[in-house]
């Protein structure tokens, strides 16, 4: 089973989740599409629930993203995919909602590999302007 966390306007994955008002982008609006709406600090799932956990433009929204992190990993039994805006992403920064303006590689590697014991961060180009990092972790 997969979970799609912070799933926002296009949900992916057999339970989909999103963080609700508190957390947005200036191209969503107030709620996604989500079945269930929780904190990803504190996810209501118990520990490896989902084979895969996919995100999507989510820890750079985040305070915390490590805290994320942590329950993502918790929840995950074994595959986490995502992506993450990088420092030379120029919409990044135009975001008013975003916490962190992307991430540098080593940045949100060191993030990632917290309790993984193999992680991949890759550049990721999906067009000119958006230039991401794909990140691919095995918990076990």
């Amino acid at each position: 089973m997969i979970l799609d966390v912070g799933c926002g306007e296009h949900p992916h994955g057999d339970v989909t989740l999103d963080l609700g008002k508190r957390i947005l982008a200036s191209d969503s609006g107030p709620y996604g599409k989500a079945n269930i709406y929780a904190s990803v600090s504190n996810l209501p799932f118990i520990d490896d629930s989902f084979e895969v956990v996919h995100f999507v433009g989510l820890l750079h929204h985040l305070h915390n993203p490590n805290k994320a992190w942590n329950e993502i990993v918790r929840v995950a039994r074994d595959i986490i995919v995502g992506e993450e805006p990088s420092r030379f992403n120029v919409k990044a920064y135009s975001d008013k909602y975003h916490v962190y303006h992307g991430f540098w590689k080593r940045q949100l590697r060191r993030i990632c590999q917290n309790n993984i014991r193999d992680v991949r961060v890759l550049y990721y180009f999906n067009n000119p302007s958006r230039i991401n990092l794909h990140v691919t972790a095995i918990k076990r």
